[in-house]
């Protein structure tokens, strides 16, 4: 993908040891897929991961928001949370 943004680039560097890991646009940013499921979300050259409610309660833990867009006027929230810092993710 020529358009595709350098931080996306880096992840997918980032991810490759985790096999076939894609990026594909949408949401005026990228989505982040392996195997055909779609598991991340770049927006504005940040990192969201999709939160399960096991792995949520960590997420809101370490204070990290959530997704966020206007749609029509109203705030909608979805279930991929920004990363934390790179050091607690190795």
């Amino acid at each position: 993908m020529a358009d595709r943004s350098e931080f996306v680039d880096y992840l997918l560097d980032l991810m490759k040891s985790l096999g076939d890991v894609s990026a594909r646009r949408m949401f005026g940013g990228y989505g982040i897929f392996r195997d055909g499921l779609m598991f991340g979300l770049v927006a504005d050259d940040q990192l969201f991961i999709k939160a399960d409610d096991i792995c949520r309660q960590e997420f809101e833990s370490l204070e990290l928001p959530p997704f966020e867009y206007n749609k029509q006027g109203k705030l909608m929230k979805l279930s991929y949370y920004l990363t934390p810092v790179w050091k607690r993710l190795i």
